[in-house]
């Protein structure tokens, strides 16, 4: 997926969130990570790791919500652009949460034997 496919396809999905979430849709451009942070260091008696915790949780939020935009309203998107997505989720989100389960304390295991 080249970049400028990847920002058009954002694009797409802010202005659905947009349309649908009004102003709470800019959190798709900037979370409120200090709100994931403080959360992370209550929930896991973190301190030191809490921000690249709450980082690993939220960098991919724009690939989970175009999964959510495309699911919810397939008819405004391309074959391709479903494609991109999928892409897109699968290379990026999977890092991140193992990142940050493994950061809190909880590594996973691979209960589906995939690998």
């Amino acid at each position: 997926m080249d970049s400028k496919a990847t920002d058009e396809l954002r694009t797409k999905v802010r202005q659905l969130f947009a349309e649908g979430f009004g102003d709470a849709a800019h959190a798709l451009e900037r979370v409120a990570e200090e709100h994931l942070q403080a959360a992370v260091a209550r929930t896991f008696e973190l301190t030191d790791s809490a921000l690249d915790v709450a980082f690993h949780l939220s960098d991919w939020r724009e690939d989970a919500a175009a999964l959510l935009a495309i699911s919810l309203a397939p008819e405004h998107f391309t074959p391709e652009e479903v494609e991109d997505c999928l892409a897109a989720f699968l290379l990026h989100a999977p890092n991140h949460v193992l990142a940050a389960a493994h950061l809190a304390g909880l590594p996973p295991s691979d209960i589906f034997n995939t690998t």
